[in-house]
This record gives structure tokens, sequence and C-alpha cells, in this order.
């Protein structure tokens, strides 16, 4: 379960980029967050990610407070969700198999559940074939599945993608949203941010349209029209509700960036891989292109 109340989110610069919003998703849903650019959605995003710290407010994730979550913590707490990026985050030195792999490394994993684990993810994701293959040498659509593959290879309780198909082309995008209609129909949350009318139109799930930190409509699947309530304090019935807070260990290895508190509008740059894990820099081929 994921459930906002009350949250805002303003940066140092007096930019109100959450304005008061209330949101709750229930386990095993397919969920878009749409809206036009600036309208607040890469920013919940990153409040869902905890990148970022709501200014004032409650997010609760599956029983985690992200409010008062300790800094230490938040790599634990990100290991509890998938999370696909637009410009796939691949580790261009590595192959397939290791790309994934990583992921079960940073967590572990020993190799013998690594070389059990990645061959069934590979295979579910439709890469079963292109384990040796580089990411260079693989289409767009192939990167993306890779990077949908080492998010679910710890099998996540909810899966975050942030625009996912806005450098794929019409067939590309069409199957990756299948891929991640099959993932959440394996009980996975699924939650993606997009820009894509038409396949927000063709998908028929919950739609949650934001504008200027605002959510101004909430769709279900049949087109019912959810509440957007504003909750002044506790729950809707106004009365308040304490909540244990959870018990999180931590490991310091991860490759989000590190959580800095005092946010800017620095924030709403890309994420920068850490490689923690291994101490060997990227060769990651330069310069932009639409993939095919």
């Amino acid at each position: 379960m994921i459930e906002l109340k009350n949250v805002c989110k303003t940066y140092e610069t007096g930019n109100k980029a959450i304005r008061n919003i209330n949101l709750r998703i229930r386990d095993g849903e397919f969920v878009f967050i749409v809206g036009k650019s600036g309208s607040g959605k890469s920013t919940l995003f990153k409040l869902l990610t905890r990148e970022l710290k709501a200014t004032s407010g409650e997010i609760m994730v599956n029983g985690c407070d992200l409010g008062r979550i300790k800094r230490r913590n938040i790599p634990k707490y990100r290991r509890t969700l998938g999370v696909v990026f637009q410009d796939f985050r691949l580790l261009y030195d590595r192959n397939v198999f290791e790309n994934v792999a990583f992921a079960q490394r940073v967590i572990g994993a020993s190799n013998s559940e690594i070389k059990k684990n990645v061959p069934e993810m590979l295979k579910l994701t439709g890469l079963g074939a292109k384990y040796k293959a580089y990411p260079n040498h693989l289409s767009g659509g192939e990167q993306q599945r890779v990077a949908i593959a080492r998010a679910l290879i710890n099998h996540p309780q909810v899966l975050l993608a942030d625009e996912p198909t806005g450098n794929l082309d019409s067939y590309n995008t069409h199957e990756i949203m299948k891929l991640l209609e099959t993932v959440n129909s394996m009980g996975t949350t699924v939650i993606v941010i997009t820009h894509s009318k038409e396949m927000v139109d063709e998908m028929k799930k919950r739609v949650i349209t934001m504008d200027k930190g605002l959510i101004v409509s909430d769709e279900t699947p049949e087109g019912k029209s959810l509440s957007v309530m504003t909750v002044r304090g506790g729950n809707a019935s106004g009365k308040g509700r304490s909540r244990k807070r959870p018990e999180i260990s931590v490991e310091n290895t991860d490759y989000w960036p590190d959580t800095n508190e005092a946010e800017t509008d620095d924030s709403e740059k890309h994420y920068q891989e850490e490689r923690r894990y291994e101490n060997r820099p990227d060769s990651r081929g330069s310069g932009k292109r639409r993939h095919r």
C-alpha cells in the first residue's frame, strides 16, 4: 500500500512542486501518473524513491514512513522498489547477464543464486538469447528490457517507471507495456509516469492526472472518477492514527545517489549511478539518439 496525506514539496527557491496532495495506491494496482512538464509528476516520483523528502505531510510505502526513515536506511528501503528510468541507466562495460546480476550482488546474493535467478529473469523479459550481449549492441527496446529485468530481479513489491518508453518507437513502446502488464499480473504494484496519451488510452488502467503540483483527476480503468480529497490531518475521518515505525537494517552498497537532505532545484537533475560495488569507470558511448 502506498499512501500520501497532505504532502507538500517546496524547493529552496520557493517553487511549490507538490501542493497538499492525497493519494492511495493499493497493492497490485497498475497506475499511470500523467501531466504536462512541470506538473509535479517527476517530483512525486522522487518523493516515492526518497531522493527527495517532503516538506510536509506523510508518505507511507508498504509500512515505511518516508518522512521518518533515517538517512542511512534509505538505500535499504530503495531495494524494496524496482525502478526503471527513461535512459535505462545500464552499465555499458558489462553484458546483459552482468547488468542484471549487479542488482543481486548488491544485496549479497550468492553466485549459485545469481546463476539460477538471472537466466529465469532474462527468459521472462525475452532476453534469454541475449545474455552475452553488451548494451551498445542492443536496440532501445532491448536495453529497456534489461533495465526492467534488473529492476525485477530482487522481487520488489512496487515497480516505479519514469517515462519508460520515452525514447522508444511505437512498436517497442507497445512491447514494453505488455511486459509491465505481465509483471503486474504476477502481483507487483506498477506505477508508470508518462506523457503518452495514446499509450494510456490503450492500456485502460487507473490514471492520475497532475497539474501545477495538484492531483486534478483520478480515474479508474472503467472511467469512474475517484474523489480527490484534501485531508487536513490524521485519516479521512479526521482522527489521527499511530503507526509502528519499521525496523530496517542497512547495507551501504547501492547504485543510487547519496541523499541530500537540503534539497534544492538541483535535485531535478538526472540520477548519477553509484559504482560502489566495483571501482571501474563506465565505458558508455557518448551522444544521444532515438532508439529503434
